[in-house]
């Protein structure tokens, strides 16, 4: 399996950002090889959950946080030309717990609210505290060619579904 990735240009430790990755690609179930999320390595993804450093959610809807132990469902399914939001909260109340949430089309998972503080995809996981880079990653199969293209929204004028309330663009200031 070969892998295509986007990173942020910046990376981030604190504050409270936001970002999308629209997801294109056409002639395998993408739900079976992309992946969004934050992470502290590059490659910037992994889709083994054991090897995860951050959080990623990946497109058959489970999530998989660093040091969580296992993949969790949070949603549904992902198909091409869905838009992924990813929140990420680096004050949270306990600083040793970054807050992430993802959201598709707009949906946010788990029930999720981030400008509420609630319903976050590593809540009560303890995901670390440190630098992290917004990220993404499409994969190629076994036996199929065929070209991914993910591709990293972390502007505000690049934004499809909005920018949360109390939230910065990832790539801001």
């Amino acid at each position: 399996m070969s892998l295509a990735h986007v990173v942020s240009m910046k990376s981030r430790s604190a504050g409270k950002y936001y970002f999308e990755v629209e997801m294109l690609q056409f002639d395998v179930p993408i739900y079976e090889i992309s992946e969004v999320g934050i992470t502290r390595d590059n490659p910037p993804l992994s889709y083994d959950q054991a090897s995860n450093r951050g959080a990623t959610l990946k497109g058959d809807g489970d999530c998989a946080i660093e040091g969580s132990g296992g993949d969790t469902q949070f949603g549904e399914r992902s198909e091409a030309l869905d838009v992924f939001g990813v929140a990420v909260d680096f004050n949270a109340a306990n600083p040793n717990n970054v807050l992430v949430w993802f959201c598709k089309n707009g949906v946010w998972g788990n029930g999720g609210d981030p400008e509420a503080g609630t319903g976050s995809a590593s809540e009560g996981l303890d995901l670390p505290s440190g630098t992290y880079f917004a990220a993404a990653s499409a994969g190629e199969m076994d036996g199929f060619t065929h070209e991914f293209q993910p591709r990293l929204r972390a502007r505000a004028d690049q934004f499809l579904l909005g920018l949360p309330v109390g939230f910065l663009p990832w790539e801001g200031d």
